[in-house]
């Protein structure tokens, strides 16, 4: 039996640990979602969200991830997108993050910001700031507007 002298023995378990952490997890992974599905297009798309995971900011903007998954037969098969939303009567969103997904597998990662864009009647945009806005309109339009 080998035995291992205390400082040593504290050396090859702080080593161990550091070890399994880097192999656990790395700084820039997204941690796993958990996707709710909350609405279906007449064309076959299905769109899911991130209920557990929903913030809205002091600012008065709701942030969310959200997923879209097309039937077969569409360009891609699916959307991931980090989004803000405008809550109270500004009635606009963008997509901070974009992820596209093909039915080769292949995926395309975007970070440029898009344009606000308008929240349609009935749209899965609607609902959502519908279900999870909280705060009153006193922020006026959206930023550079």
């Amino acid at each position: 039996m080998i035995r291992l002298s205390r400082g040593l023995a504290m050396l090859f378990l702080v080593h161990l640990i550091l070890c399994m952490s880097a192999l656990s997890s790395s700084a820039g992974e997204e941690p796993e979602r958990k996707w709710t599905s909350y609405m279906r297009s007449r064309d076959g798309v299905e769109y899911f969200y991130d209920k557990g995971a929903v913030i809205e900011t002091p600012q008065g903007y709701l942030q969310v991830w959200r997923k879209r998954v097309f039937p077969t037969g569409a360009a891609q098969k699916e959307i991931v997108t980090f989004d803000q939303l405008a809550c109270g009567f500004q009635e606009e969103y963008r997509t901070l993050r974009l992820s596209v997904t093909y039915w080769d597998g292949t995926t395309k990662e975007y970070d440029k910001w898009s344009p606000w864009a308008h929240i349609y009647t009935n749209s899965p945009e609607q609902y959502l700031v519908n279900e999870h806005c909280r705060t009153p309109d006193i922020i006026g339009p959206a930023p550079g507007k």
